[in-house]
């Protein structure tokens, strides 16, 4: 077993997005009474939203592009112990740089992601990466490249945890601003205004891919109201 299963193995895991559909819905202490509470490419809450998101993070899923790397460091400086506090990272990508071909990376190719990661790992937590081999399985079923959220909740899934509890996420259905998308303080003031994109149809795909995973994984997905609604409007 590796570290990561071990690390989730038989956890209650809540993972919680930026959506700020959660505002004022006070389900912090809900979120926090879970075992393991994850994010995706971020770690620090807003003091006065933690009533609405909870205050930890426990695990940290981000992309460690290199792109991304400034901004993530800039994060840790600012809300170093929101950072301290993380006891796992993970990246759930493989794509280091927008001039990467992914296409013809070799199953034992080890990509940037595994180095940047390494240096902002500044407490020396345990790491893992989904590897060339894993994702190339899933980009291959869809065609393009998923979102890093929807490749979380698929690492999450194939590790032997009890249960998955998913807020905060709409899979930017119905989004046009970034406001729409992230609560404020959840990226920094320079990519803050920055509305999410991959190319090609990656959007669609990814919430097709979650929904496979949805199904396939109904015992032990439980989603917030919200993204109830969205898969209910899209059966």
């Amino acid at each position: 077993m590796s570290e990561f299963d071990r690390f989730l193995s038989d956890k209650k895991v809540a993972l919680v997005g930026p959506s700020p559909h959660l505002k004022e819905k006070h389900m912090g202490s809900l979120i926090d009474e879970y075992d393991i509470v994850a994010r995706v490419n971020y770690f620090q809450t807003p003091s006065e939203l933690k009533k609405d998101y909870g205050a930890r993070t426990d695990l940290l899923f981000h992309n460690f592009a290199t792109p991304w790397i400034p901004a993530l460091g800039e994060l840790i400086d600012r809300h170093s112990d929101d950072y301290d506090n993380v006891k796992f990272l993970a990246c759930p990508v493989i794509k280091g740089g927008h001039g990467d071909n992914i296409t013809t990376w070799s199953p034992d190719y080890v990509s940037v992601v595994v180095k940047n990661a390494e240096s902002v790992n500044r407490n020396n937590v345990p790491f893992e990466w989904i590897g060339v081999s894993n994702y190339m399985k899933i980009y291959n079923h869809l065609g393009c490249e998923p979102y890093s959220g929807t490749m979380a909740i698929s690492m999450l899934l194939s590790a032997p945890i009890e249960k998955l509890f998913i807020t905060g996420y709409t899979f930017y259905r119905g989004a046009k601003t970034p406001s729409d998308i992230y609560f404020d303080g959840y990226k920094t003031e320079g990519h803050k205004n920055r509305m999410p994109g991959h190319a090609g149809d990656a959007e669609k795909k990814s919430f097709e891919y979650f929904l496979e995973l949805y199904k396939s994984n109904s015992d032990r997905i439980i989603v917030d109201e919200k993204l109830s609604e969205i898969i209910e409007s899209d059966s």
